[in-house]
């Protein structure tokens, strides 16, 4: 996999989960097919950015001098399950209504 932005985030990813990880996630926050996770994972082993340490993948000298090349280093991994919103059954409006944004009418 050659979208080198792709695999910086997932570089990221395992700098912030350690060996706490786990690759459904980190594709599902990817947005990649399971083949698609396989070869980027291939891709940063070729590349020597992870290595096994006790069985795990782990982020390796090589990959945190890279994340640190590209200036990455400051951006940490946070779940958006904190910032989703919630919605209030009792605010919500019917589906038959018809919606119209507030100063709607108004010209920008």
């Amino acid at each position: 996999m050659e979208n080198t932005y792709v695999g910086l985030l997932a570089l990221v990813y395992f700098q912030g989960k350690g060996k706490e990880y786990d690759l459904s996630e980190l594709r599902y926050i990817l947005g990649l097919t399971q083949f698609q996770l396989d070869e980027l994972i291939y891709s940063l082993f070729e590349k020597s950015y992870l290595e096994y340490i006790d069985y795990e993948m782990c982020l390796s000298e090589k990959g945190l001098s890279y994340i640190n090349q590209k200036q990455a280093l400051k951006h940490e991994y946070e779940s958006d399950e904190k910032h989703l919103s919630v919605i209030h059954k009792e605010k919500a409006i019917s589906l038959d209504t018809i919606y119209v944004p507030k100063k709607f009418d108004r010209k920008i």
